[in-house]
């Protein structure tokens, strides 16, 4: 009996241990194809960071009747309209040898205010580079040659902006002008006939011109402009070149606040009402204002702001059209200010219905709900698998394999500020919200996770603007064993009863060779029973 039950129990024991130990025994990239647990559904709102003014907002509003101030006090609670001007400086391009050309001719200047290296006819070329810590100027076009410029020519820094606070009078717009970053009034270069090919470098000819200094470009023309090849893009106002770092230099247009705003081709959509068009431009002068005084990051790199949507998109000349110099125009001058400092303006396209709190040192980029927005929904399905590699190629810790994402904290828009990653032999990380965004290329932070055969799958919808309670989507875990929520667990039970009674009748006919007569007298204890032989009654 006790080998019957002892064979009887390590049988069941075996069949309940084996196929479990089978499954998590399996490397999980085998289990990541075609598991259906695998999947992961990211559904959001909004598009970008969501700090500061939302255009989706900026659009309904105006279509509302709102004004511009109305529109940029919803946005920017707290600060008032003042008047600022002065010339800022924009980075355009950096690295080795920059090209450029003059469409209307133009002027090449060692220094703001240094001695002038070469003239140069409309189309002319010039190409600067560096080397042992001077600047290399050569000239295609150019009118006359000089010799190496004075290296001692002080430059000069660019005008001081002059800030009006809240003014009695709007001053007159900026007309559209070649500046110059110094007080001394422009010198047009006098035509001359056309040099000879023997007076004009070749493109390959060694540099003729040299100088420790920034060079200066000013241009000549109407309208005076200077092709940067890097950009693709023509400029009005100063070209800067200055030594960035060994064998490269950098780019910096200098130009009057009002014609960078109308160079200014931010977001904006076709048909835009004209309210909406004047809120973008007092926005992009305030955020260029706040670069001119107080948010000095790039001063020490001799500009202010950057051309690109990390900054403030700029094309120059080519970002100009109708609406954006009608909007320049009719806001000529105005900023936004709190506590007398212009705001640093920050703006983004698609704001989902809700901005978010950008910081405690920011008081006017809060959190604030707008009415008439036109939110933009989007949904990603992607799998465990594909976030681990997306993770994984922008050099975050991951752990492996990733078996859960969960939403530490939501800001108050809901975007999502942190969250957790977790997996193999109980690792975490903790990762920002924008940091998993960027990795995955999502839209926005304001995100919710569900999985294929969620009981309550997310639906983000316009109604949507807090964060839900219960942790809804804010969480989704991963299966380590395909169909553990299926009915693979009742199928091992029943198999494994079956295989013990089976296992259990085998042992009795080995030990009994005459079971079959010996029946009568079977022990089944097990059950709690014993067939005994039934006599008649006499």
């Amino acid at each position: 009996m006790r080998f019957r039950a002892a064979a009887a129990l390590g049988c069941f024991v075996a069949l309940i241990t084996v196929p479990m130990s089978a499954f998590a025994g399996v490397p999980s990239s085998i289990l990541r194809a075609n598991d259906p647990n695998d999947t992961v559904n990211i559904d959001g709102l909004g598009g970008a960071h969501g700090y500061g003014l939302a255009m989706d907002g900026v659009e309904g509003e105006a279509d509302h009747g709102f004004d511009h101030d109305k529109i940029l006090s919803l946005f920017y609670p707290g600060t008032t309209s003042s008047h600022f001007g002065g010339t800022v400086r924009v980075w355009l391009a950096e690295g080795g040898a920059q090209h450029f050309t003059l469409p209307g001719g133009g002027a090449v200047l060692s220094g703001a205010s240094g001695p002038k290296l070469a003239a140069l006819n409309p189309g002319g070329r010039i190409t600067v580079s560096e080397s042992g810590g001077a600047l290399k100027i050569a000239t295609s076009g150019a009118q006359a040659a000089s010799n190496t410029a004075d290296d001692h020519a002080a430059a000069t820094a660019p005008p001081n902006p002059v800030f009006t606070p809240n003014p009695t009078e709007r001053p007159a717009p900026t007309p559209l002008a070649t500046l110059v970053p110094t007080a001394r009034p422009i010198v047009k270069p006098k035509p001359t006939p056309k040099p000879t090919e023997k007076a004009t470098p070749r493109p390959s000819s060694a540099p003729a011109l040299q100088t420790k200094n920034s060079v200066y470009i000013v241009p000549a023309g109407y309208p005076a402009l200077t092709t940067v090849a890097t950009t693709g893009h023509s400029y009005r106002g100063t070209i800067e070149i200055r030594r960035a770092a060994a064998g490269s230099v950098r780019v910096i247009n200098h130009v009057d606040l009002e014609t960078y705003v109308d160079g200014i081709a931010e977001e904006k959509g076709a048909g835009w009402p004209p309210q909406a068009m004047d809120v973008l431009a007092v926005a992009a002068r305030s955020l260029a204002a706040s670069t001119m005084t107080w948010y000095t990051t790039h001063h020490g790199e001799g500009y202010d702001i950057c051309n690109s949507d990390k900054c403030q998109v700029y094309l120059g000349y080519d970002g100009e059209d109708g609406p954006m110099r009608a909007a320049q125009a009719a806001t000529a001058g105005v900023i936004r200010t709190y506590n007398g400092s212009p705001i640093l303006a920050m703006y983004h396209g698609n704001g989902g219905g809700q901005t978010e709190t950008y910081g405690p040192q920011y008081p006017y980029l809060k959190s604030v709900k707008y009415p008439f927005a036109d939110p933009y929904h989007w949904h990603v399905s992607t799998t465990f698998s594909k976030i681990e590699d997306q993770l994984r190629a922008s050099n975050k810790a991951v752990p492996d394999p990733l078996e859960l994402l969960r939403v530490l904290k939501r800001g108050d828009s809901p975007r999502v500020e942190s969250l957790e990653l977790a997996g193999g032999r109980d690792a975490k990380e903790t990762m920002r919200g924008t940091d998993f965004a960027s990795a995955l290329d999502l839209p926005s932070t304001w995100f919710y996770f569900s999985a294929n055969g969620s009981k309550a799958p997310v639906k983000v919808s316009a109604a949507t603007l807090s964060a839900p309670s219960g942790g809804f989507g804010s969480d989704v875990v991963r299966s380590s064993l395909p169909g553990a929520q299926g009915p693979l667990w009742p199928t091992l039970v029943i198999v494994s009863l079956l295989v013990f009674v089976v296992v259990t009748s085998t042992t009795y006919a080995i030990r009994e060779p005459l079971v079959l007569t010996r029946l009568r007298t079977l022990d089944l204890r097990i059950f709690g029973l014993r067939l005994r032989r039934h006599h008649p009654p006499r």
